[in-house]
């Protein structure tokens, strides 16, 4: 495990614990979009 992804999974997991469900799937959804249009 790299220590950027440790930080991704604390940052990801603290939105989803003060954000709600919703706009941590929403930001998910768009990261996951902008990295499948940087591959292609």
């Amino acid at each position: 495990m790299s220590l950027e992804f440790l930080i991704g999974a604390i940052i990801g997991s603290g939105l989803f614990i003060f954000a709600g469900r919703p706009p941590a799937e929403k930001l998910l959804a768009l990261v996951q979009d902008r990295l499948g249009r940087r591959r292609r």
